[in-house]
This record gives C-alpha cells, structure tokens and sequence, in this order.
C-alpha cells in the first residue's frame, strides 16, 4: 500500500495551480464510475461530476500562453 501517502483534498489541488504562474485550472469534478451490472448508469456519468460520491476526482490544468 501508500503508506506514505499524502491525501490532497480536491479543494486544495485547485488552489496549487491557481499559485503557480503561467497554469491555469480549466475543468474539475468528481469521478463516479458505475460496474458492468450498471452499465446503463453510465451515461449520466458526466453529468453527475458535481457529485462527490464517487471518492474520486480530478482536476485538468493548462499551460497559459506566452509562457515558458
């Protein structure tokens, strides 16, 4: 296992990149992800990404322009 794993909650992965000049947060959400006995579920996949039931997240970055 992780054990020396740290866990970031999803707030504080939006707040680092808003820090680092030149990176800029263009989308983020939660992940929920519905087995095969489910499969009918998963179009409201992503339209559920408000939801944090999942347990997981993301948060997708850009690089902005002009930057090195």
């Amino acid at each position: 296992m992780d054990e020396d794993a740290v866990l970031l909650r999803r707030s504080e992965l939006i707040r680092i990149p808003r820090e680092i000049t030149g990176i800029r947060v263009t989308n983020s959400g939660y992940t929920l992800l519905f087995p095969g006995a489910l499969r009918w579920l998963r179009r409201f996949e992503r339209s559920m990404r408000w939801l944090p039931a999942g347990g997981q997240y993301f948060v997708l970055v850009q690089k902005t322009t002009g930057t090195a």
